[in-house]
């Protein structure tokens, strides 16, 4: 529970600096998102890939 109200916390702070700082703010979130999410989508086809094959 306490993780997940940090989470919330966390998520209303950045969106308060989103107001304030908006494309600071998009940019920054979108360096962090961006790599994690194509991560994501580099791993998720690697696992088909290789369940393909296996």
């Amino acid at each position: 529970m306490r993780f997940r109200d940090c989470s919330t916390s966390c998520l209303k702070w950045t969106s308060r600096l989103m107001m304030r700082f908006t494309l600071c703010g998009f940019l920054v979130l979108y360096h962090i998102f961006g790599r994690f999410s194509i991560y994501l989508y580099v791993t998720s086809w690697m696992k088909v890939l290789f369940g393909r094959f296996q």
